[in-house]
């Protein structure tokens, strides 16, 4: 409570093909260079204001200044949160960051609304507690793709020809349970829309209809069933409105049976499944005739087990009595707790078939953080906003963390896995005359050390290296990516 300041000094570079960091909040990866920085704020009971200010020379040689952190924050008696901020917001489970928001991004300013964790019941049958929370925020302007975007020669080409919304707006929307202390459940939401291209508005002529459509992203289910936008659907009041989703769902369950046989503090298994959107379209016809649909997903579950296939129940793209995912991007992991160590395994898969949708090319087909009509997609400055390594692969990942003694902790990072060819074979060619187009294979190693000393002293070294066997899976073409920063700071407190 009461009066903080504080200050700081970092640096940070980069160098090679991508080997981002998931938790430096765009320090070497987006934000690279040296600099310092002031921050100062106040907390009551309610209340909670700070601000943090950078004045930097980037890398390039530039000189900076910018508002990198902020907040003001309420707290109701009730437990209801309003805040406007730039602050860094995780939603999800993942090793590298939550699928849709993680840490990899530098944080972009942003209206947040969180209720309180509430129990809930159903005719006095207990349903666990639950909470809400969303945000209404703006990315930036001069967007620049990503270095793990998957198919850069096509969108960069689209974006020339074309243009691409600048300053978008972000919405987001969760709801989070837990089931007693053993199983969490969340839903997060997030979605594009809005900014402005070669000058025109985008949510120009817009109605509340509109506005209310782009904001939930109401088009991208509608899509998700096959709909064709161009004709005319009905109930549907946004006809003008644009946008982009990417959601993922997860559940995360405690067990107490692998404590006692590991003597560990806490074991946890997590599974998400994410994808650009959702189809619910076929919750309407539930609701008319809800036993013949029924029936019709327990049938298809049945003849998947009677024909020895029951990958086909978890991978089924339409169901008619739960959201269903076009292009799932599935993620499996498990962490473990010690009184000094931390340890962590996940698989997560976001790579899509490359022809969908009755064999359409691949650039008609879904394609993982990003749009057709958001070619930049779902990063900041370049970063992921959320899984770090963003794009499209399957790789898997060791985590391991060490506390030797209270003031450090040692973080590092372990990835294996690849990224196929996702990128419009002409537009390829024609950047990589003479080459051809394969899989490429990375490993990479990430590490982050941490030193909490006396006086609010935080010092923060990082560094993080990957090779891959085929840069922009240019055959023959291997290459090492290298990045690294230094953070440190001091924060000192006046209280009341």
């Amino acid at each position: 409570m009461g009066l903080w300041y504080g200050g700081g000094i970092w640096s940070a570079d980069k160098h090679g093909p991508a080997a981002p960091f998931v938790q430096s909040l765009g320090l070497g990866n987006a934000l690279t260079g040296g600099g310092a920085s002031i921050s100062a704020g106040w907390k009551s009971a309610q209340w909670d204001v700070g601000a943090r200010a950078l004045a930097y020379r980037t890398s390039d040689g530039a000189n900076q200044f910018s508002l990198d952190r902020g907040h003001v924050r309420f707290q109701s008696l009730g437990g209801w949160v309003y805040a406007l901020e730039r602050e860094p917001l995780v939603w999800g489970f993942g090793l590298n960051g939550g699928y849709v928001l993680g840490e990899a991004a530098r944080p972009f300013p942003k209206f947040r609304l969180t209720t309180p964790m509430s129990p809930r019941s159903l005719f006095s049958v207990p349903l666990g507690s639950w909470k809400g929370e969303l945000f209404f925020g703006r990315l930036e302007n001069h967007r620049v793709l990503s270095e793990n975007i998957q198919d850069p020669s096509y969108r960069s080409r689209f974006i020339s020809r074309d243009g691409d919304p600048q300053r978008p707006f972000l919405s987001g929307l969760r709801a989070q349970a837990a089931f007693g202390d053993s199983v969490e459940f969340y839903f997060n939401w997030i979605n594009l829309f809005g900014g402005v291209v070669n000058g025109v508005d985008q949510l120009e002529g817009y109605s509340l209809g509109d506005y209310l459509t782009a904001f939930t992203g109401g088009k991208d289910t509608l899509i998700e069933n096959g709909a064709d936008l161009s004709q005319s659907q009905p109930g549907l009041t946004g006809v003008k409105a644009k946008s982009a989703s990417n959601s993922d769902v997860g559940m995360r369950i405690r067990f107490a049976f692998l404590e006692e046989f590991m003597d560990a503090r806490d074991v946890r298994l997590y599974v998400s499944r994410g994808s650009k959107a959702v189809n619910t379209v076929s919750f309407g016809l539930l609701y008319h005739r809800p036993g013949y649909y029924i029936g019709k997903d327990l049938n298809a579950d049945w003849r998947a087990l009677v024909n020895i296939s029951p990958s086909n129940i978890w991978g089924r793209n339409y169901r008619y009595t739960a959201p269903s995912p076009q292009v799932p991007n599935d993620a499996v992991g498990i962490l473990m707790d010690w009184p000094r160590w931390k340890v962590g395994l996940e698989y997560l898969d976001t790579v899509n078939a490359r022809h969908q949708f009755d064999n359409r090319d691949v650039e008609k087909g879904h394609r993982s953080f990003t749009h057709d009509q958001y070619k930049t997609g779902f990063y900041y400055e370049g970063d992921a906003l959320g899984s770090a390594l963003g794009g499209e692969g399957r790789y898997g990942t060791i985590y391991l963390q060490w506390d030797p003694v209270p003031e450090w902790r040692v973080l590092t990072w372990f990835r294996s896995g690849d990224r196929p060819f996702r990128d419009v074979l002409l537009d390829w060619l024609e950047d990589h005359p003479g080459k051809f187009p394969v899989r490429n294979r990375f490993v990479g190693l990430q590490a982050v050390v941490e030193h909490r000393g006396k006086a609010g002293r935080l010092l923060r070294l990082g560094a993080s290296t990957e090779r891959e066997s085929a840069v922009l899976n240019e055959q023959g073409r291997s290459g090492m990516g290298f990045r690294w920063f230094m953070d440190l700071g001091w924060t000192w407190s006046k209280p009341h």
